[in-house]
């Protein structure tokens, strides 16, 4: 892959990670890096290689996914390694997790819910609306906080032309809760916001 082309996707699903503010970053620990070689290098023979040019540490190696390794090293040699004709990219190894504060997903934006002053969306679960709405999906997560469910009913498995629809099924797939949220994850500060 092109060095350009794979920064530039770097740097673009970065920002956007930012501008949602739906990820933050923590270093996993520091002076750990990812390396990702050249498509045509072969990982061990390389990651050798940079132990004994460099003086890194080598604590994992990448063959399937991507061709890299996981290194220990100080921010000189990280620079270093990152000149190496063999190498496309050293990153400073992190985990992302879901912002553990409120955000106001895609779909409410899309709709411009959020813009809305009648929605008062604030992070204050002040009021909610008596409407009964129906979510015909992979079923719903009863016991998720950011939801209020009344009841569920699930017609999938006997199905209406047997004339019954009894049961609830818990959701396998999680995108009946996804969806559920997006109507209805209540204003309090935490997970989403629905409409």
């Amino acid at each position: 892959m092109n060095r350009n082309l794979l920064a530039t996707f770097l740097l673009i699903t970065f920002c956007l990670s930012i501008l949602t503010g739906t990820t933050m970053a923590k270093p996993v620990q520091p002076g750990t890096y990812i390396v990702v070689f050249e498509k045509d290098q072969e990982p061990d023979a390389v990651a050798h290689s940079l132990r004994q040019r460099y003086g890194v540490q080598v604590s994992g190696i990448y063959r399937h996914a991507l061709r890299g390794a996981v290194i220990q090293a100080t921010q000189e040699q990280a620079t270093a390694v990152t000149g190496d004709g063999r190498v496309v990219l050293v990153e400073p190894n992190q985990t992302y997790s879901i912002n553990d504060d409120q955000v106001i997903p895609t779909g409410i934006a899309r709709v411009f819910a959020d813009d809305n002053t009648n929605l008062d969306i604030d992070g204050i679960d002040l009021g909610r609306v008596d409407a009964d709405v129906a979510i015909l999906d992979t079923g719903i997560d009863f016991d998720h906080p950011d939801l209020n469910l009344v009841m569920a009913i699930d017609c999938t498995w006997s199905g209406p032309a047997e004339g019954t629809c009894a049961g609830t099924r818990e959701d396998g797939h999680g995108h009946g809760t996804h969806v559920a949220g997006t109507v209805g994850a209540l204003d309090n500060d935490f997970g989403v916001v629905g409409v």
